[in-house]
């Protein structure tokens, strides 16, 4: 059997979740293990973790590490539930570590091994893989591109994994690697973008000239882990005599790496409790919420139950942050709610730029591509649409063969490099419940979506030898009262079946057919029945 492959876990036809496998001569490397964000209709559902069990498939390959390329959580939010089966060393930045060690710790994972990366150091974790981290531009310090080397008297394979990016400086590092990458696996968030991609200096050009002419209080939302964009900010304030505080608790965790890191200067910075010692023009407030996430800071006070402040009018409120697919609605609603409370809004919409991309575009994905000239080229991190683009783009380029995978394919190779791609069967996706951590399985998930799209009938049966009755209630299904005609017919239906000599078994199929039966026929649904019997009695 040929061990020599790269396999497809998460992040390959989706937005999150990211996560490869790279093994050679049945020696595995885990490349991040990240979630996804539910959308609104994920029936309490809060992350989405991979697929693990495609890699407890490969029964002959022995996992020797986890490297972790930077602190997101669509790129480190599932490790804890990977540590569970494979107790090995995770190596990641230094600026990453604390923020993973504690939430590893609140999930219930109380010592793993935590191997502190830096730019441009080389890493031995066995006889076989040795691997150089080098340091990229993206929205979060200390952000890795991974050159994994595997090495035997016989046998070379270079791996290149440029995890989340966008053009830098960085490539003329990455151009020494020239010529010894045999497979480079890349982010393709940015893909279907052409244009060019914003630099912070521009942004903060920006937000210097929208705080010149804002006269009261002025709140950025972004996403929590982006202490650059928060850096960016706090000079720009600075530089207008505000101060900035910081609200949210991912936000606030952040922030405070971010400052024991050295990567943000406290100059400026006050607690949120001394703001109503400045002037509102004088107040800058870092938010969470840039999504529209439920308990989010500022979805709090779109809903007026923050306990600290209150949105008023002359209020301007920048959203300086992409939107997630599948948050659209969440973020349309709470704007509305802050507008509707004298709020202005300034967004990717805006003429004014608010918001780089840490992701490479379509040109800075080539560029790259050329500067590595790999053998094979493998997009990742996107949905399909978007790894087709960039598997377009570089095809075009007719300097090195592309491959497209999803979600548990894997590419096959031989010493020669002759590669195979061989389908897999599809991946089922875990679910981590809301707000209790909760793992949630595929059959408590589908009976999550069947009630919720068809409701629950409940219906409670006392049989005895003197007395017999049943009562039901439903839920989702129809109106809240149900109409009296139908529920006269339904009595009827029951009562006939409770005089009937039916056993336990007849008994309740019966009432289970006459229940959906007539559901159906009034609501056009068939609820999920559950029922009840009670026997008293000989």
């Amino acid at each position: 059997m040929n061990n020599n492959f790269i396999k497809a876990i998460g992040g390959f036809g989706e937005f999150g979740g990211n996560c490869t496998l790279i093994s050679v001569n049945g020696h595995g490397i885990i490349i991040d293990s990240g979630i996804m964000f539910s959308s609104d209709d994920s029936n309490g559902i809060d992350k989405i973790i991979p697929d693990f069990s495609l890699i407890g498939a490969e029964t002959e390959v022995e996992i020797d590490a986890v490297i972790i390329t930077h602190s997101h959580e669509d790129h480190t939010g599932s490790l804890y539930e990977l540590l569970k089966t494979y107790k090995v060393p995770v190596y990641l930045s230094s600026y990453a570590i604390n923020p993973v060690r504690d939430y590893l710790f609140e999930s219930g994972i109380k010592d793993p091994l935590l191997v502190p990366i830096n730019d441009k150091k080389s890493y031995k974790i066995n006889d076989f893989f040795t691997f150089t981290a080098i340091e990229v531009d993206h929205s979060i310090p200390s952000t890795h591109c991974i050159f994994l080397e595997f090495k035997t008297i016989n046998e070379r394979y270079g791996f290149l994994v440029t995890g989340d990016f966008k053009k830098g400086t960085w490539y003329d590092t990455a151009a020494q690697y020239s010529g010894m990458i045999d497979f480079m696996l890349c982010d393709s968030t940015g893909s279907m973008s052409r244009a060019q991609n914003v630099t912070e200096v521009e942004l903060l050009d920006s937000f210097e000239k929208i705080m010149e002419s804002a006269q009261g209080r002025i709140f950025f939302t972004l996403f929590s882990s982006n202490a650059e964009r928060m850096k960016t900010i706090m000079e720009a304030a600075a530089r207008h005599q505000r101060h900035v505080t910081v609200c949210g608790r991912g936000a606030e965790k952040h922030f405070s790496n971010a400052l024991d890191c050295g990567v943000i200067a406290p100059s400026n910075w006050i607690p949120s409790e001394d703001l109503g010692k400045y002037d509102e023009n004088q107040q800058v407030i870092i938010i969470t919420g840039s999504q529209g996430e439920p308990n989010s800071a500022l979805n709090r006070l779109s809903l007026s139950i923050y306990p600290e402040f209150k949105i008023k009018p002359g209020d301007l409120i920048i959203f300086s942050s992409r939107i997630i697919p599948g948050r659209e609605l969440a973020i349309s609603r709470m704007q509305d709610r802050l507008l509707r409370l004298g709020a202005e809004i300034i967004d990717w919409t805006s003429p004014d730029h608010v918001h780089t991309s840490g992701h490479g575009y379509k040109t800075d994905i080539t560029d790259l591509v050329q500067v590595i000239i790999p053998h094979i080229f493998i997009p990742q991190h996107g949905t399909l649409r978007h790894l087709k683009e960039s598997f377009k783009a570089v095809s075009e380029l007719g300097i090195c063969e592309s491959c497209l995978i999803e979600n548990s394919d894997k590419v096959i190779f031989t010493k020669d490099r002759d590669v195979e791609i061989v389908k897999g069967p599809g991946s089922t996706n875990g679910w981590v419940d809301s707000p209790s951590g909760v793992f949630i399985s595929k059959a408590h998930m589908n009976e999550r979506r069947k009630i919720g799209a068809r409701g629950i009938c409940i219906v409670s049966i006392v049989v005895s030898e003197t007395y017999n009755e049943a009562s039901f209630r439903w839920y989702g299904t129809g109106n809240d009262q149900i109409d009296p005609k139908i529920e006269k017919e339904l009595n009827k239906m029951l009562k006939k079946h409770l005089i009937s000599d039916y056993s336990e078994d007849e008994l309740e199929r019966a009432v289970r057919g006459t229940v959906s039966d007539v559901f159906k026929r009034n609501y056009g649904k068939k609820p999920i029945i559950n029922i009840f019997i009670h026997k008293f009695g000989a």
